[in-house]
């Protein structure tokens, strides 16, 4: 007959069988895998104390929460529950100040502890902390469903064991640690790669954001950059690629009271552990997102906040560690320095075409000034021989007969020495320096008298014209000789173009300006069109379509309309024709 135990003893035979334990756990330290080392223990634990379930929890650096390592059967059922832990709020965690085993009932838990375990059958729990060099670093819990309590014979068998078990439990720690480093530099290196990769800034951040969710084994994080104009944060990365759309709507007031702007004001990091309790989370963003704690990290460049990234977690309130936030901060600074070198350089590049603009224009400035001066000496000089020859003309005109030879060469005499008065006109218009006399006038008398002035200039046999103007069109400040120019040019062109049976329409709206109200002047045939080859040569100095055109009239209409501040545009269309679209503001104060 065996020798008695008290509770308190270890018979040989439980020794035996600690002993076969501790052999079976440290043949599987020869595997290398940790993961599976913790599972084979919690194995042997459920064997030798005939429990049921087990499970390991890690302490974290703060000492205030435990989370869960590895679980055995039934436990893992039991994570949405007792995944994480309060150190000073469970009986598991407070046993963690306490050296030795303990076990209780079930009943004698808090209520919410009892439901979830009576749930899945299990009536009694052990804890047993691990220690590490006298500190304590998380415990093993241990359930059984048959009623009857663990001894404080198995709990010094759970002990024993437990000393193997920190090992591995320290092992995978440490193992974790260098994993994480590791995966940490790897991260490093592939933000790194990203922001100085040749791709659009926008793929650059949403490639950040998604190391940053990974890094901070966070849910997701959004980053929103400063737009200065507006004094908003506007949204434009997502780690979650499904709600990128939604993400670019986002537009937060930097005076606003949530983190994300405090984060901006104040340029320091905000943390928000617990959504549901802080006034600092926009409710439509938290809803959307399903936000349970978050944390934004400003984006700074050259001493100031240029955007933010708030990282969130939807698994439920959490205490963001230093070195969490330590490294995120680490990668905020690469992100800033990204976006910071993306609107320079983009500053850079619109600086050198304004530049290349710039030198085109002078040179075309400097061209037509040299052209403009030719052309006014040009005209000067043939306008006066031009004069004799129309004296000569109409004395011809009164001495010969207007029969036969003699009236068709006349009738050609005239008509060409018309066409060069015109040429000469249209020369010294367009040499001569646009400088408008600015008044207020009725833009609608105005196209009137423009209508009638290019239906008498081109005669009966002509497109129709007609108008749209807005009865209550406000009066418009232009010089009104040389408006009258610039619509009956666009006018007879237009009616030129439609020629017999075609139409002219001339139409009037206001319409709002970045700098204020424009008038629209929209003149429109039914012609051919222009070639798109040719429409982007319409305003060039004596570019012409025309066998008869001086090619001279659209240049000084453009003329005349920037003179005003407005601006011109063509659409054409070989099918419906084109169409010559002015604008103009309603005022304009001071000179030319």
């Amino acid at each position: 007959m065996p020798p008695m135990t008290s509770d308190h003893e270890l018979s040989k035979a439980d020794l035996l069988r600690v002993v076969d334990a501790v052999r079976e756990m440290s043949h599987a330290t020869s595997s290398g895998d940790h993961h599976e080392m913790l599972v084979l223990a919690l194995r042997v634990a459920i064997r030798v104390t005939e429990s049921d379930g087990a499970v390991v929890y890690r302490l974290n650096e703060a000492g205030d929460e435990l989370t869960r390592v590895v679980s055995e059967p039934h436990y893992d059922q039991l994570q949405d529950s007792f995944g994480r832990m309060r150190v000073d709020r469970t009986w598991t965690g407070k046993s963690t100040s306490r050296a030795r085993a303990s076990a209780t009932p079930v009943a004698n838990l808090p209520p919410a502890a009892q439901q979830v375990l009576l749930a899945v059958g299990f009536v009694h729990v052990a804890t047993v902390p691990l220690y590490v060099r006298g500190l304590p670093i998380g415990t093993v819990n241990l359930s059984r469903r048959r009623d009857e309590p663990y001894t404080q014979r198995e709990l010094r068998i759970t002990e024993i064991l437990s000393d193997l078990l920190v090992v591995h439990v320290e092992n995978a720690r440490l193992f974790a640690d260098a994993n994480a480093r590791l995966d940490e530099m790897r991260m490093l290196l592939e933000v790194a790669r990203s922001v100085t990769a040749s791709h659009s800034l926008a793929e650059r951040l949403e490639t950040s954001a998604d190391i940053l969710a990974r890094m901070l084994g966070a849910s997701n994080a959004i980053i929103a950059l400063v737009e200065d104009e507006e004094d908003v944060l506007r949204g434009v990365a997502s780690a979650n690629a499904e709600l990128r759309d939604f993400v670019r709507t986002i537009r937060i007031p930097i005076a606003a009271t949530s983190a994300a702007a405090r984060a901006v004001r104040t340029m320091k990091t905000v943390l928000v552990a617990d959504v549901e309790h802080s006034s600092e989370a926009r409710s439509d963003l938290v809803q959307r997102f399903g936000q349970k704690s978050l944390v934004a990290l400003p984006l700074i460049a050259h001493g100031n906040a240029i955007g933010v990234v708030v990282i969130d977690d939807t698994h439920g309130a959490r205490v963001w560690e230093a070195a969490e936030i330590q490294r995120g901060e680490l990668i905020a600074v690469q992100v800033a320095t990204a976006v910071a070198n993306a609107r320079l350089f983009e500053k850079v590049k619109q600086s050198y075409e304004q530049l290349a603009l710039a030198q085109e224009e002078l040179v075309k400035q400097e061209k037509l000034a040299a052209l403009g001066q030719l052309a006014a000496t040009l005209a000067h000089e043939v306008r006066n021989p031009l004069g004799v020859l129309f004296n000569s003309l109409g004395t011809l005109t009164k001495l010969l007969p207007r029969t036969g030879d003699v009236a068709l060469l006349l009738s050609i005499m005239g008509e060409e020495s018309r066409r060069l008065d015109r040429l000469m006109r249209d020369l010294l218009d367009f040499a001569r320096p646009v400088r408008p006399s600015i008044e207020p006038h009725s833009l609608a008398e105005e196209i009137d008298g423009a209508l009638r002035a290019a239906v008498q200039q081109l005669g009966p046999d002509c497109a129709s014209f007609s108008s749209e103007v807005p009865s209550d069109l406000p009066r418009i400040s232009f010089d009104q000789a040389m408006m009258r120019q610039a619509l009956v040019n666009l006018l007879t062109n237009g009616a030129q173009a439609a020629g017999v049976g075609g139409s002219v329409v001339i139409r009037v709206a206001i319409e709002s300006g970045k700098r204020g109200p424009l008038a629209r002047i929209e003149v429109s045939d039914t012609g051919p069109g222009i070639p798109s080859d040719l429409a982007e040569r319409v305003f060039e100095p004596f570019f012409t379509t025309k066998a008869m055109g001086t090619g001279l009239g659209l240049s000084i209409v453009k003329s005349i309309i920037e003179a005003h501040g407005g601006w011109i545009e063509f659409t054409s269309d070989t099918a419906t024709g084109t169409c010559a679209r002015l604008r103009l503001p309603l005022e304009r104060r001071g000179g030319p």
